[in-house]
């Protein structure tokens, strides 16, 4: 629940940025993938203090965090280029659906890989 309470927040954050982007010219794909960004950095301290209880340490979390937070940039900016560019959707309608996939993926990375620390590799490197 504390995930979706403060995932939640960090995405009215996300699309707050993204339609003040929107709303002076920039367009809805720069928007949502700049909006994401912010928003990732207030769910970093969110998930970390409250969600997942400070479990770890910043200087091992936070990398960790930033390979996710790539991961799920590229999936966001993707999922809602296609929604938008192929269907019919409106903008909202694609950036929900679009919140929706990633929150999913995000939580099961955070849940495994980001906060209860099993290693200090980005999950994207491969050795």
């Amino acid at each position: 629940m504390r995930f979706l309470v403060f995932g939640g927040a960090s995405t009215v954050i996300h699309w707050a940025v993204m339609w003040s982007l929107v709303t002076i010219g920039l367009t809805p794909i720069a928007g949502t993938a700049i909006g994401a960004v912010v928003g990732s950095v207030f769910n970093y301290a969110f998930q970390f203090f409250w969600t997942f209880d400070g479990v770890g340490r910043h200087d091992k979390a936070i990398p960790i965090y930033v390979c996710t937070v790539a991961l799920a940039w590229v999936a966001n900016a993707g999922f809602y280029y296609v929604l938008t560019s192929f269907t019919e959707m409106g903008v909202a309608v694609a950036q929900v659906s679009t919140t929706i996939a990633v929150a999913a993926m995000n939580f099961i990375f955070y849940k495994r890989i980001v906060f209860p620390l099993r290693h200090n590799r980005c999950p994207l490197v491969f050795r």
